[in-house]
């Protein structure tokens, strides 16, 4: 019988990071570490309705209605719940101005196995290499040796950020259409 794994991030998690472009300061933090206010959930709600980020993850699922302000509310309080129950681990990046620009997350608390996932505003890229290479560290030092991510095939920013960051192509048991599957051991 194998013992269940329980990753152990720091209680407190907060890297600066610098902008490779503009050098201005950005910072990842836990999302249980950033209280729920409205604004914030006005921010995620922005983002996650930008047509980059809105066509990748939400047209399908929203049936093309936009993401509300009450959906930005419910991820946040999703968040914050995973870090409190152990079962999902999200990131928030913050502009220098300190609202939210992005999300990353490892989806799951499997050891050899955690998925990855972010999205990022369009007037920050260029951060998102940093913001991804400071959550592995995070996650590396929690204790996962693996990790993995499956970007739509055609997503070539995403491809391109995941190759920038050391993860490699994989082949899984299960294969989806259009679905590019990566990983990295840490």
């Amino acid at each position: 019988m194998t013992t269940p794994f329980l990753p152990v991030f720091s209680c407190t998690l907060s890297v600066q990071l610098s902008h490779p472009l503009t050098g201005q300061s950005y910072t990842l933090l836990r999302a249980d570490e950033l209280p729920l206010t409205h604004q914030r959930a006005v921010e995620v709600a922005a983002v996650c309705n930008e047509p980059l980020v809105y066509d990748r993850l939400f047209r399908a699922r929203r049936q093309g209605r936009p993401y509300a302000v009450g959906e930005g509310e419910d991820f946040l309080t999703w968040a914050a719940a995973g870090w409190r129950n152990g079962t999902h681990f999200v990131f928030l990046l913050l502009d220098p101005e300190q609202r939210v620009a992005g999300a990353l997350d490892v989806k799951s608390p499997e050891r050899e196995a955690g998925e990855v996932g972010y999205w990022l505003g369009g007037a920050h890229r260029g951060i998102m290499t940093s913001a991804l290479l400071a959550m592995l560290d995070a996650a590396r030092e929690a204790g996962f040796v693996r990790l993995w991510a499956r970007p739509d095939a055609d997503n070539a920013r995403s491809l391109a950020l995941l190759e920038r960051a050391g993860f490699g192509t994989f082949a899984p048991a299960e294969v989806a259409a259009n679905t590019a599957y990566l990983e990295r051991h840490l």
